[in-house]
């Protein structure tokens, strides 16, 4: 499909009624059009979470948007699977967020956090922004990890499993938009198990098999330490 057909599919897409624009106003090519989109996500002086997001108890609303757009934390936006090298994947979740994620002070550039499980960690102060590092067992500062537009732009360009069809293409363009649902890391292991370990923001190791973690007696695992140890008895 050449390029002029592309831009007509854009300018048909759910995207052009979401931002209202003249069709003269559209970019002249997809990239483009995706990498403004892009740009747009990460100008968060305006941030609002997305409808569907859901906070710990007691956590308002405003007062995460306001440090987001702050630049205390990273935004919120759906998240999906590495496929990348230089990924940035979560430390809890094992998804990335291509419009930013948080990274440690001491662990900085090696150790990655997106905001919904930075969240719902135990160890997170809120109001100081500061996270417990169980690698370095400092708290430290928690920042925003860099952002290479034109990389993460090629990535989502370059996506696997898509094709230059127009299903792929209005897929690419969705995904720019934050629209792609969040999916289940380690699929073969029990959901419950995953969002227990989530729940106490303990970091799963991944040289564990599936069936390892699916033996594990998640009554068992009261707090952090012990989710630790019940994981280290099945190396």
């Amino acid at each position: 499909m050449n390029n002029k057909n592309k831009i007509e599919l854009i300018k048909q897409s759910w995207m052009f009624h979401l931002f209202k624009r003249n069709k003269s106003d559209l970019p002249n090519d997809p990239k483009t059009l995706i990498k403004s989109n892009f740009k747009k996500q990460l100008d968060v002086h305006k941030y609002h979470l997305p409808n569907d997001t859901t906070l710990p108890k007691g956590m308002r609303n405003l007062t995460v948007e306001k440090l987001i757009r702050k630049r205390k934390i990273a935004p919120i936006y759906p998240s999906e699977e590495p496929y990348c090298e230089d990924d940035k994947m979560c430390m809890i979740c094992f998804q990335t967020v291509r419009q930013g994620m948080n990274t440690l002070k001491c662990c900085k550039g090696k150790r990655f956090i997106c905001t919904l499980c930075l969240l719902f960690h135990p160890k997170f102060n809120l109001e100081r922004c500061e996270l417990y590092c169980d690698v370095c067992q400092v708290v430290t500062k928690v920042y925003i990890s860099e952002v290479d537009i034109d990389r993460e732009i090629t990535k989502i360009m370059n996506q696997p499993k898509e094709e230059n069809n127009e299903i792929g293409l209005l897929e690419i363009i969705k995904k720019s938009q934050g629209d792609e649902p969040k999916t289940i890391p380690f699929a073969n292991v029990h959901k419950e198990i995953i969002d227990k370990f989530k729940e106490l923001g303990v970091e799963m190791r991944s040289d564990i098999s599936a069936d390892a973690y699916n033996l594990l007696d998640i009554n068992k695992m009261t707090d952090p330490d012990m989710a630790i140890a019940m994981m280290v008895s099945l190396c």
